[in-house]
């Protein structure tokens, strides 16, 4: 998994900017995100108890201020990302293409190119939405998670424990459920086999699509050995 991750990787390289940027104005949509509930606390303390109408006005006004901010951040960093998938699913639908061309004619006749056009706008959109969920949502969640324990230590430490229990009890799940996952993903794709080892050519991307090797596809043509040459 991780040489075809470092090798997916590398289509990125001079792009890596997009990356970059969006990520910052994700984590800085997320710090604004975290104000919100300080500005509530506030509220709630200096304006509705102490029936000051003043600080209640202000403290609404500010909190309208940051979620305005917030939202500006994150349709900025939807911009990039989008900009980041799109580009994504144009490299590998280029490497698809170029793959597609180097098929023989005993490929084609046994799978057409529909089926193998269909399968590929499958999986680039596949890959594209993935790659758009993470720029989406990659630091947002650390930003978040040590924003909240830096805001409970703040205001009431005598329940950071709590947190800490919950935090500890929410990753202990998260790893049953991908380590459940993973194992249904390999049943999974046990079933699909042998079309995992068809992508046998070395490339800069992972294969989503079957790439033939010469000596499976022979087994499998209807052309006998003096059609060699149609191949």
């Amino acid at each position: 998994m991780l040489p075809n991750l470092r090798r997916f990787l590398a289509i990125y390289r001079g792009y890596e900017h997009h990356f970059f940027i969006s990520q910052i104005l994700l984590g800085v949509a997320a710090l604004f995100t975290l104000f919100i509930p300080m500005l509530s606390q506030y509220l709630v303390d200096q304006g509705l108890i102490a029936g000051d109408r003043t600080a209640v006005f202000r403290t609404v006004l500010w909190m309208v201020v940051f979620a305005v901010v917030s939202a500006v951040f994150t349709m900025a960093n939807a911009w990039y990302a989008v900009g980041f998938s799109e580009h994504t699913a144009h490299v590998v639908r280029l490497y698809l293409y170029k793959k597609i061309q180097t098929f023989s004619f005993g490929n084609f006749d046994r799978f057409p190119t529909s089926n193998l056009l269909g399968m590929m706008i499958s999986d680039v959109n596949a890959v594209k939405e993935a790659v758009l969920q993470v720029v989406t949502s990659l630091v947002q969640t650390p930003v978040m998670v040590l924003g909240a324990i830096v805001l409970v230590y703040r205001s009431t430490p005598s329940l950071v424990w709590i947190l800490w229990i919950t935090l500890v009890l929410m990753l202990i799940a998260l790893g049953v459920f991908i380590n459940q996952m993973s194992h249904l993903f390999e049943i999974q794709q046990g079933k699909w086999e042998p079309w995992p080892s068809f992508c046998s050519t070395p490339v800069s991307w992972p294969c989503p699509l079957p790439v033939f090797p010469t000596p499976w596809i022979n087994s499998w043509r209807p052309y006998p050995p003096p059609n060699e040459c149609l191949r």
